[in-house]
């Protein structure tokens, strides 16, 4: 399957992320023929195209209650509480530093 993107995005994760069964975050403008077929029954949190060039959609989900992202992105966090995911946000200013989002990063550990 080939799936077209606006120009102005670099990565399918940057438009889509698969929450949960049945339930994703999209930026249904930023597909040129539609998003896939196999999706067109989920519901969806839409974003808009300046937020997902701003990596909005771009965090990590986890399981299907638990979806991690940057804490700037509040708006975010509150829509997907609504549908039943908790938004664990962490600090990730020093990607933002240079255009990058949660999953280009690479988290500090504590080992122990």
């Amino acid at each position: 399957m080939s799936i077209r993107l606006h120009p102005s995005i670099l990565h399918l994760d940057c438009v889509l992320s698969l929450l949960k069964e049945e339930l994703m975050t999209v930026c249904e403008g930023a597909f040129l023929y539609g998003i896939p077929a196999d999706l067109k029954s989920w519901e969806k949190i839409n974003v808009s195209l300046k937020e997902a060039t701003n990596l909005i959609v771009n965090g990590l989900p986890v399981n299907e209650q638990v979806y991690i992202t940057d804490e700037a992105l509040t708006v975010l966090i509150t829509k997907i509480a609504a549908k039943g995911v908790k938004g664990e946000a962490l600090d990730d200013h020093v990607s933002r530093m240079v255009g990058d989002s949660f999953r280009y990063s690479t988290q500090a550990l504590v080992r122990e």
